[in-house]
């Protein structure tokens, strides 16, 4: 009997629940540097963070800091700002305008040019490809150095003004400068300084400037002092993304993670997002943050944030993992839809998630373990004894179906399809429906049942997953992996020598290779032609894996109670993240995972949402190793 009904979302409970953000811990100096206040961060080429303090330089290996001083350490010692040219010298520029270079034996050198060095803050270092060294100062304008000379450009050259807050270098050799009075394009070409500048007249919404980052297209976003963010197309010569009604203050910092968001560091509302598909602004919902003076914005080659602010802790989170805590017990299913919305399926029923605030609402009471959206847009509801529900989120038309509807069994496991193809892995057998039309109309829907009888090893399937050649595979009970194709059914008792009893779960890589965890035996590889095998001794570390899945970049997420890990499916390399993105007694249930339409991938757990995403930037995945010293026979 067909069933219709429009929904009230808000008929049952709200859960509320917190904000979607990564997971920040605090990287603290220690006792020792109780007065020292960060100011600034920077990453060298070696992978080591440089920090910039009230109290000299600071060197972060990721388990301690190390100070280096200016020998003349009893005067100005205010670091602020911090670069590495080309030649992998660093320069370490000082409030009072003194500028150092790192010595080979770790020590700080006085740079001393024949021109002599500014008297004035040092605000920002770069280089184009042209060699030119570039040197901002809050109040003498811009220098450039070309190995020999230092030269001058101040508003006696056409700089609206001499105080410049930030400074980048384009791809061009360009030096862009945000000032008070707009932003200044510098160049020194054939011995003739050029000089162009960017005001209110060519759109700048605000001519104060104090942040500029470029995108990987050689564009800029800009941070200003009062009318929040914008987007500087070179091409055009056009602003984008203004935003007309800011209320967050000035910005000091700004970061950006590639074709997803930008990250907003306030003079005292803390971090905010731009969401970039969205042109959405949202707070970083994390009490350290809160009204906090973000002075320093940096993402990492490991895909880290990291945050310096007045606070006096450093926070760092990696990016690539959000959580959204809240009180729903057992996630058993996730689905995440084309339209954005987020459901999630536990024992208490079906759950939608409103992102803007933040909350879960009771949609359904049913006991529900596996989400599925058709191409239709309808939600399948998979549940445990109670059989199939589809759903029109639209309209509230919902279809309920059993066993009397052609169903192998009322619990259903999990669902995979594609174009009008969907299948149900059950406690007994294999359904599938062929959809051309509706599901709604079902006397125009075939179905068909595959069981032990059919072919299958067992009628208890724990998953299914369609691959990119329309191949429906199956993980079993106790009689390892099958799969469909042509109407023929093919069994996998063992691969690579190891016999298979349980597949929970199995994806596919961007190669066509057939990816299966099975119960305590680890993780499986199938090329079309041979198995291999990765257990603990190739680097899988927890056995008991609940979900497979693949990500945007191609590498296979394993997750597990130990946490989640990054397999790249070519090197077999192995990333492990567990209590540092905040997965303690992460908990992840059987297959409660799903794609999302931005790439995203959902991992439901006990009381947590974790969100991965994989960023479009190239991330520096090898250990790197660093030799600080040289002892023979315990001498230097």
């Amino acid at each position: 009997m067909r069933a219709l009904f429009f929904i009230l979302f808000f008929s049952f409970l709200g859960v509320p629940a917190g904000g979607q953000t990564p997971f920040f811990t605090a990287r603290p100096l220690g006792e020792v540097f109780r007065e020292v206040k960060m100011s600034l961060v920077y990453e060298g080429a070696d992978g080591f963070l440089w920090f910039g303090s009230n109290k000299g330089l600071f060197r972060y290996d990721g388990q301690q800091y190390q100070q280096f001083l200016a020998p003349d350490s009893l005067s100005n010692n205010k670091v602020s700002a911090i670069f590495e040219d080309k030649g992998r010298r660093l320069w370490v520029g000082y409030e009072d305008g003194r500028i150092f270079h790192m010595g080979p034996a770790g020590e700080l050198q006085l740079w001393q040019p024949e021109e002599g060095l500014p008297s004035a803050r040092i605000s920002g270092f770069g280089q184009g490809d042209d060699g030119l060294i570039w040197i901002a100062t809050y109040g003498e304008g811009l220098y450039y150095y070309n190995g020999r000379r230092m030269y001058n450009i101040d508003v006696g050259d056409g700089l609206p003004g001499n105080d410049i807050y930030v400074m980048v270098v384009d791809q061009e050799g360009r030096a862009w400068a945000g000032t008070d009075g707009g932003i200044s394009v510098c160049a020194a070409r054939n011995g003739e300084k050029e000089v162009r500048n960017i005001t209110r007249e060519d759109g700048l919404p605000d001519e104060i400037v104090r942040s500029i980052i470029p995108d990987e297209n050689g564009n800029f976003w800009i941070g200003t002092y009062d009318k929040g963010i914008c987007y500087y197309d070179i091409r055009k010569q056009a602003f984008s993304h203004v935003q007309e009604d800011w209320s967050y203050g000035a910005i000091n910092a700004l970061e950006l993670f590639q074709g997803r968001e930008l990250w907003i560091g306030t003079e005292g509302q803390g971090v905010i997002r731009y969401m970039l598909a969205e042109s959405r602004l949202a707070y970083v919902d994390f009490e350290g943050l809160s009204g906090a003076k973000v002075q320093g914005l940096h993402k990492d080659c490991e895909g880290n944030i990291w945050v310096v602010n007045n606070n006096k802790p450093v926070y760092a989170a990696n990016r690539q993992f959000e959580i959204i805590e809240g009180e729903i017990d057992n996630v058993q299913a996730v689905l995440s839809t084309r339209d954005g919305k987020l459901w999630v399926g536990s024992q208490n029923g079906l759950y939608r998630y409103d992102e803007l605030e933040g909350a879960f609402s009771l949609f359904k009471k049913e006991n529900v373990i596996s989400l599925f959206e058709s191409q239709s847009g309808t939600v399948w509801i998979g549940t445990f004894g109670n059989g199939l529900f589809c759903l029109d989120p639209e309209t509230g038309q919902e279809r309920h179906l059993t066993e009397a509807d052609g169903l192998s069994n009322g619990s259903i496991l999990a669902i995979d399809g594609k174009g009008p193809y969907i299948w149900l892995a059950t406690l007994g057998g294999v359904t599938e429906f062929i959809c051309h039309n509706d599901i709604f109309e079902l006397d125009r829907t075939q179905v068909k049942r595959f069981d032990e009888a059919s072919g299958l090893g067992t009628n208890f399937i724990y998953t299914v997953f369609l691959d990119s050649k329309g191949r429906a595979w199956f993980g079993t009970d106790g009689e390892g992996l099958s799969y469909i194709e042509n109407g023929q059914i093919h069994n996998f008792s063992e691969a690579d020598g190891v016999p298979l009893k349980a597949v929970y779960s199995i994806t596919e890589d961007q190669r066509g290779h057939i990816w299966f965890s099975s119960g305590q035996e680890g993780v499986f590889e199938w090329d079309g032609q041979r198995f291999q095998h990765l257990s603990v001794k190739e680097g899988i570390r927890d056995m008991a894996i609940t979900s497979l899945a693949t990500d945007d970049n191609g590498n296979i997420l394993i997750v597990h109670p130990s946490g989640i890990d990054i397999l790249d499916p070519v090197t077999k390399h192995i990333i492990y993240y567990d209590n540092e993105i905040g997965l303690q007694g992460v908990e992840p249930n059987l297959n409660a995972i799903c794609r999302g339409k931005d790439g995203a991938i959902w991992i439901g757990a006990q009381r947590r949402l974790i969100r991965y995403t994989a960023l479009q930037e190239e991330l520096c995945i090898h250990p790197r190793t660093s030799i600080n010293s040289v002892a023979v026979f315990l001498e230097p």
